[in-house]
């Protein structure tokens, strides 16, 4: 089921794409700033301005979720490192008698 419903996604993605493209043959100049582009395709231009707009909402929204992705890593090793402490500490005698008695029991 989930098979055929990607299939039909993407085939309506494809139809979708291909209209858009047949009824937005004008050529027009596209200035980016830097250098201007004589002569592009309008559906061209449209799509790559949605890409290109897509790709830099993403960006932006995505960095703060590694970033602290990262930042939960980092603490989790943290604290595994005070655990592996703790323990240790536990295992520790609590005053000098106890330590002299190990000693001289060994």
């Amino acid at each position: 089921m989930k098979i055929w419903t990607t299939f039909i996604l993407l085939a309506l993605v494809i139809v979708g794409v291909s209209v858009f493209v047949s009824r937005n043959p004008a050529e027009v100049p596209v200035d980016l700033g830097f250098h201007i582009i004589e002569g592009a395709p309008l559906w061209m231009s449209l799509l790559g301005s949605a890409l290109l707009g897509a790709a830099l909402t993403v960006g932006v929204f995505t960095w703060p979720l590694v970033s602290m992705r990262l930042q939960v890593r980092r603490s989790g090793k943290q604290v595994t490192k005070l655990e592996q402490e703790v323990h240790g500490l536990r295992t520790l005698p609590l005053n000098d008698e106890a330590t002299e008695k190990q000693a001289g029991e060994v």
